[in-house]
């Protein structure tokens, strides 16, 4: 069965889902700088 979505509504998902992942970027980037701060603390 053929999916109904149009082609607009399959952008808006695609721009959600960029943005969503972006966001997961930038969370993940902040969670690794945190980490090595922790890391460097503690080896002094």
């Amino acid at each position: 069965m053929p999916d109904a979505r149009t082609r607009e509504d399959l952008l808006k998902e695609n721009e959600y889902l960029r943005a969503e992942v972006a966001y997961l970027k930038k969370l993940d980037a902040l969670l690794q700088a945190k980490k090595q701060a922790a890391q460097k603390k503690k080896r002094k």
